[in-house]
C-alpha cells in the first residue's frame, strides 16, 4: 500500500524531534516501520544507531520481523534495562505471583515506585524486606536502578535514532529514562494518542505528552486518516472524545468511503440483552467475519460467558469475547459493546481525571469496530451509559 503524504512527511522527516499525534487505525506501525527502513535504506544509518522502545515483546518482535534489517533494537523499557543491567551483575527477577501480597498492595507498590503517587503505601517496608531477604529485584526496581546508572553516567548509549511507540502508556520514571537516552545528536520520534491512554492504572501519564513538547519543542505530526472504521462508527468516536477537555483537538477521517451502521439497544434485563447476542451470532451468514464482545471489567461478562459457554464459544468461529484494554490495538469486522450502564461504564469517577480516562476507554472500544458497532445497556442494570446518551 502507498504511503499517504502525512505518512510520508514523517519517514523523510529530519527533525531533531517529533510527535506523531496518530489517532487510532492510522497506520502508525506501518509509519514508523517504513521510517526505519527509509534510515536504513536511503541514509545508510547502521541498525546499531537505531533504538526503538516499545511497551510488549509482541510488538516489539512484529516490528522487527517488517524490517528490513533485523539488527535493529527493538525492545520495552524492561529488556533494554536487564540486558544492560545483567552484564554488571546478575539479577534475580521477582515473579509477583510467588509473593505473599495482594494484588491491591502490588499494583499500590508498583505506582509509588514508578513515581506516579507520592506516598508508599503501608506494606511497602515489608515488600521491600521480602526482596532483600530473597535477594530479589522487582520489574519496578529493574527500572529505577537502570536510571539511576544512566544518570550518574555509569551506563552509556548512544543511540543516533530513538522511537518511543505508544507514547501516551509512558509513565513517570519512563519517561525519566527517556530523558537520559536523549542526547545532544539524538534524533527522537515518539509516536502515540492522547485519547486512547488507558493505563492510569498502572501508572501512564497523558501528560507526559505535554512535558515533552515542553521540554523538546518537538515538530508535530498529525496522522488523523483511519483506514479502518466505516463513517457512523468515526462519527460516534470523534463526537464522544470531543467531550474530553485535556486534549490535542483532532478529529479521525474516514478513509474507506463506507458509511457502516452503529446501533443503540437498550435492554429490560440482562438475559434479553444475551439473548440478542445470541441471536446475531445465529443469524450471521458470514462466518470469515470476526465477532467481538466487549466489556469494561471482567466481572461484567460473567453472565454472557455462562449463557453462551455450552452452545457457543467453542463452536462459532472468529468470536472474540475480552475486556477493552485487551482489545487494544485489535480490530473487527462487528463489536457488540455489552456493559453500557452508568456506574459500570463509567464506573463511579472520583474526578474529571478518572471521567476522561473512562471516556478514553470507550473511544477506544468504539473505535475497534469496522463495519458494525452494537452499543448495549439494561434497564435491570440502571441507567444507560452518558457516554451513549452523548451520541444521540
Amino acid at each position: 500500500m502507498t504511503l499517504s503524504p502525512d505518512q510520508k512527511l514523517i519517514v523523510q522527516s529530519q527533525q531533531p524531534s517529533a510527535l506523531i499525534l496518530a489517532g487510532a487505525g492510522s497506520g502508525k506501525t506501518r509509519t514508523v516501520i517504513e521510517r526505519i527502513n527509509y534510515l536504513l535504506t536511503e541514509r545508510n544509518v547502521s541498525p546499531q544507531a537505531i533504538l526503538c522502545l516499545t511497551f510488549s515483546h509482541k510488538a516489539a518482535t512484529e516490528m522487527v520481523e517488517r524490517m528490513v534489517n533485523k539488527e535493529v533494537k527493538a525492545v520495552t523499557f524492561h529488556k533494554l534495562a536487564l540486558d544492560l543491567l545483567s552484564t554488571d551483575e546478575p539479577l534475580n527477577l521477582f515473579q509477583e505471583e510467588l509473593a505473599n501480597f495482594n494484588k491491591a498492595d502490588l499494583t499500590a507498590i508498583s505506582l509509588f515506585k514508578n513515581k506516579s503517587r507520592w506516598l508508599p503505601p503501608p506494606v511497602y517496608s515489608s515488600y521491600q524486606a521480602f526482596l532483600k531477604e530473597h535477594q530479589l529485584v522487582d520489574f519496578d526496581d529493574l527500572l529505577n536502578l537502570f536510571f539511576a546508572k544512566l544518570k550518574r553516567k555509569e551506563i552509556s548509549l548512544n543511540y543516533e535514532y530513538i522511537f518511543i511507540d505508544e507514547f501516551q502508556d509512558t509513565n513517570n520514571l519512563q519517561y525519566l529514562i527517556i530523558k537520559q537516552l536523549i542526547q545532544k545528536k539524538t534524533q527522537v520520534m515518539c509516536v502515540g494518542d492522547p485519547d486512547q491512554s488507558i493505563y492510569a492504572f498502572r501508572g501512564a501519564n497523558v501528560g507526559i505528552v505535554t512535558q515533552y513538547l515542553k521540554t523538546f519543542n518537538p515538530k508535530i505530526f498529525f496522522l488523523n486518516r483511519n483506514y479502518r472504521s466505516d463513517c457512523s462508527i468515526l462519527d460516534a468516536a470523534n463526537r464522544s472524545i470531543s467531550h474530553n477537555m485535556n486534549r490535542q483537538k483532532k478529529n479521525l477521517i474516514n478513509n474507506t468511503g463506507k458509511l457502516g451502521l452503529v446501533v443503540i439497544k437498550h435492554f429490560r434485563s440482562m438475559d434479553e440483552k444475551c439473548e440478542f447476542i445470541a441471536e446475531q451470532l445465529i443469524l450471521r451468514k458470514d462466518k470469515t467475519r470476526s465477532f467481538a464482545v466487549l466489556y469494561r471489567n471482567n466481572r461484567s461478562i460473567f453472565p454472557l460467558h455462562n449463557f453462551l459457554f455450552d452452545q457457543y464459544l467453542n463452536l462459532e468461529p472468529n468470536l472474540y469475547l475480552m475486556t477493552i484494554h485487551q482489545a487494544k490495538g485489535l480490530e473487527f469486522d462487528q463489536v457488540y459493546l455489552f456493559d453500557g450502564n452508568d456506574k459500570i461504564f463509567p464506573g463511579t469517577p472520583h474526578s474529571w481525571k478518572d471521567l476522561e480516562e473512562e471516556r478514553r476507554i470507550f473511544f477506544v472500544a468504539v473505535t475497534r469496530a469496522k463495519q458494525e458497532l452494537y452499543l448495549l445497556s439494561a434497564e435491570s442494570e440502571g441507567k444507560p451509559s452518558r457516554f451513549y446518551r452523548n451520541l444521540v
